[in-house]
This record gives structure tokens, sequence and C-alpha cells, in this order.
């Protein structure tokens, strides 16, 4: 069903995920596509629970419902969205379907956000980084994710998947048996206009005051919301060993079940009053602003958006090569990069190094701003809309490439 609209002939697409808007990682990626994709003339739908932030964008929502599941949280989610997300789009026609989640549902394209069977391996293996193979086989969480995960990526259930790094693709090869020629690689982006240099001069005076920082402090920032899985605990381990008077940790994001013990381990750590737990925020980009440097010891992590935000942001990033990082960053040139987050001493040498060396510090925070252009969600935009007109190319042949241009 491709419709001509002004230089080119224009798809009909539908985006299928659970939530659309600026928080959170699938979430933001729906949002950010979409509304390119509609500024581009595509006749863009989207099917979720719940959207937000999408007040005079062309694109037309589409509720996906559920029914309540008392006690099983982000289970409950997985659930509901795996019937009811298929039930919603059938009676519809498009060029194009794209899933961001699990379904029942037969799709042209299926992107891979992440794998719990991968972060159940790391927790299993006591928190560490663990491989793709055996150490993934051998876990509980593996087993119980693997039905769910094979009749996901079942060949005859996508024409192609995109996975959002390398080591992603990895573990669709050797756990989900996905032909690794359905597989393309797109990573996450960034809109580097949001996320500037220039808003260290907006914004970094107010934030510190808001939050009782003196301006010749050396604030460190994690931002995130899975305490555990991204980190946060480690960091706070690492923090402790890092003794410089003026450092300072600023922490932004949300998760209530794990906040009460992350407080107390600052306690017990007696880094609580060099520590603000900011909460979620809304203006994100501002803190990036706030800040000296972006610190993110995560355990398992497919392709996370933070590191590319606080490059643009041109704040020096100390990150881990779990973060889908090894494809976008080079250590040293652009970013601090260690193999095992598990180790405070190893993460604390790297905050007191770049806490010291100034030469260092500006050349990451140049260096990964020329990185983080080359991501921008135009370019991730770009890329996906070429892999839809291949599909839809060969669905019918007849199609010619939609028109070029700014989005």
């Amino acid at each position: 069903m491709t419709h001509e609209r002004g230089h080119g002939r224009l798809m009909k697409i539908a985006m299928v995920t659970y939530e659309c808007s600026r928080r959170g990682g699938v979430e933001r990626v729906v949002f950010e596509l979409s509304r390119r994709f509609a500024r581009r003339g595509h006749e863009v739908h989207v099917f979720a629970h719940q959207w937000f932030d999408m007040e005079g964008e062309a694109v037309q929502f589409h509720r996906v419902g559920g029914i309540p599941m008392p006690g099983l949280g982000l289970s409950s989610r997985i659930l509901n969205f795996f019937f009811f997300s298929g039930w919603a789009i059938r009676g519809h026609a498009f060029d194009i379907t794209h899933c961001h989640l699990y379904s029942h549902h037969r799709y042209d394209v299926v992107t891979c956000h992440g794998n719990p069977a991968g972060w159940a391996a790391v927790m299993l293996n006591g928190g560490r980084p663990t491989g793709t193979t055996l150490g993934h086989k051998a876990a509980v969480g593996y087993r119980l994710m693997r039905p769910l995960l094979l009749y996901n990526y079942l060949p005859h259930r996508h024409k192609r998947v995109i996975a959002l790094s390398e080591s992603i693709k990895e573990e669709l090869v050797n756990l989900c048996n996905t032909p690794e020629e359905r597989i393309v690689v797109i990573p996450n982006g960034v809109d580097p206009e949001e996320f500037h240099p220039d808003n260290r001069r907006r914004f970094r005076d107010a934030i510190r005051q808001r939050h009782a920082l003196q301006s010749d402090d050396f604030v460190f920032l994690f931002v995130g919301n899975a305490f555990r899985r991204k980190g946060l605990p480690l960091l706070l381990e690492a923090f402790a060993k890092v003794q410089e008077p003026t450092a300072r940790l600023l922490v932004v994001g949300r998760d209530d079940a794990n906040l009460p013990w992350c407080l107390d381990l600052a306690d017990r750590l007696g880094i609580r009053g060099r520590t603000v737990f900011v909460g979620p925020s809304e203006v994100v980009n501002q803190y990036y602003g706030a800040c000296d440097a972006f610190v993110f010891p995560t355990l398992y992590e497919a392709c996370a958006l933070v590191p590319l935000e606080a490059m643009a942001s041109g704040v020096p990033v100390l990150t881990t090569r779990l973060a889908g990082a090894r494809d976008v960053l080079t250590d040293g040139c652009d970013a601090l990069l260690f193999d095992d987050p598990t180790d405070s001493h190893l993460v604390a040498e790297h905050m007191r190094r770049i806490l010291r060396d100034t030469s260092l510090h500006e050349q990451l925070a140049v260096s990964g701003r020329t990185t983080a252009e080359r991501y921008s969600w135009d370019a991730v935009a770009e890329r996906t809309l070429a892999l839809y007109h291949e599909i839809a190319s060969a669905k019918a042949p007849h199609i010619s490439p939609a028109s070029t241009g700014a989005f």
C-alpha cells in the first residue's frame, strides 16, 4: 500500500512498542524515528500502550490494550504486549511493520533491544560479564527465556532483525539461532542539538546551585533507571575510593526497588554527603551541562543512549565495553573504556585519571562530540528507511525509493 507523495514513493509504516516517549531506551528510539519518518511524508502509525511528548507530530497512534496481572511486574507488561499487540495490528495493511518488543504477530522488521537471558546470565555469574556461548547457555534465565526468544526471532517470523550492536548480533546468532544474513546492525542515535556542549554555559550554574554544588567541584554524573544492571552500586564503591575533596557524584534516575539499598550503601561507604540522588528528570540534558565527567559502569547493555548523549554534550565518558561501546568508541581517543565494571579499583583509577589530567579531559570532550555527531537520529533514520525500502521493494518490485532530503 504505497502512496505517491512529493518527489517519490512513500510508505505506510507501522511501529509497534509498549511506550513511545522521550524517556527510556526503546521508548526514545520509537519516539525519534517515528517523528522523522512522518516529517519525510511517510504515513506513520504507532501501536503502543501509552505515548507522550508527541503533540504536533503527524503520527497516528493506536492503543494496545491488556488485562491486569497483579504481582507480575515487568512480566505482566511482556505477556500483555506479546498477545495484545498482534491483535491490535491485525486488520490493517502496511508496507512495513516494525516491532520493538516480543509479539506473537509476524513483522517485516524486529529490533532486538536486548536479551533478558544475557542479563540473567550476568546476574547468575555473580554480577560479572560473561560470554555469549557457554556462560549464557548454562544460565537458568536463558533456559526460562529461550522459548520466547527463539519464537520471536524464528526466521519465518520476520524478514530482517535489527541488532543495536555487534554483541547483540552475536547473541542472536548463538542463543536464538537467527541466521546471520538476516541481521542488520544499526546502533542507537542521539540528538546533537538537544545534547550540545553549549548546555554547559546555559545550565551549569543553575543545576549546581539547585543541588548545593560549588563552582569548583568536579562532578561525576550517572544516568540510568535499573541501578543494579547499570552498575550504580559498583560506581558508589569506586567513588568511595576517589579521595579528592572536591569530587562529587550526581545520580539521575529512578529505581524504587533498589534506591533504599543504594542509599544505605552510600551511608556505609561514607560518601552520602558527597553524593546527590536527584531522582528522575525530564531535563537530563541540563545535568550533562552541569557535570565534568560521565561514568556508566553497566553490567549488561545492548547499545545505551546515555554515553552518546554525554559525548554529544561535550562531556568525557568513562564506560564499559559492554554498553555497545566497542562498536562506537575508541579507548583513550573519544572515551575511557574498562573491561570489567565489577573492578571498583579499576573504575576509581579511571575516575582519578580524568579528574587530574586536564589535557585528556579536553581531548575526550572534543573527540567525543565529533564521534557522537556521526550517530545522529537523522542518520539512524536514514539507515532504517533504507532497510524498509529494501524489504518493500522485494515485496512489490515496482516501488521506487522515497525522496531524499533533510528531516
